[in-house]
């Protein structure tokens, strides 16, 4: 199955159990909130179908926009605390000792924009999940972490749901 045949099922499905539309958005933010994972899942991609959903009418955008939010927010508070279990030693851990180059380019980021790095990462898909690692293991305070993982969840869900619904809204005819 094709990464849009993919895509397509999830969004057929959500059209035909509307209900768990903010379900679905939770699994898919935490999946691509939460490091290594993120690698795979493809959150971004299948909240902006879902997005378009919303637009056409039917699914409520703040129920999703909720879901997905808190879905985001978990799987990078997760990944700060598997960062601040293992702390520095997480360059060790497989998969990250795979790639040093990789980690070390995380560190140096990290060590140049702080906690708004967990904001930033927020935007860059497949290292969704890298920011809060790198944040916990290298000791951003949870107070830090959090306010930049909370605020950066919600406007990341916001951000990928509200364009393709104010889009499709703006093209339906009336």
């Amino acid at each position: 199955m094709t990464l849009d045949q993919f895509v397509d099922t999830v969004v057929t499905w959500t059209r035909d159990h509307q209900a768990w539309a903010p379900a679905l958005a939770f699994g898919f933010a935490f999946g691509e909130s939460l490091v290594v994972l993120s690698l795979v899942v493809p959150g971004s991609l299948v909240l902006a179908a879902v997005g378009a959903l919303i637009g056409a009418g039917g699914v409520e955008l703040w129920p999703v926009w909720l879901g997905a939010a808190s879905g985001s927010v978990i799987g990078g508070w997760i990944s700060y605390r598997i960062g601040d279990h293992y702390e520095e030693r997480v360059v060790n851990v497989w998969p990250f000792n795979r790639y040093p180059e990789k980690m070390a380019a995380a560190h140096r980021f990290f060590e140049r924009w702080g906690s708004w790095s967990v904001f930033f990462t927020r935007f860059l898909g497949p290292l969704h999940g890298v920011g809060p690692l790198v944040a916990g293991a290298f000791g951003t305070p949870r107070l830090l972490f959090h306010v930049s993982n909370i605020a950066s969840a919600m406007l990341w869900a916001f951000l990928v749901l509200a364009p393709a619904a104010t889009a499709v809204r703006n093209l339906m005819p009336v």
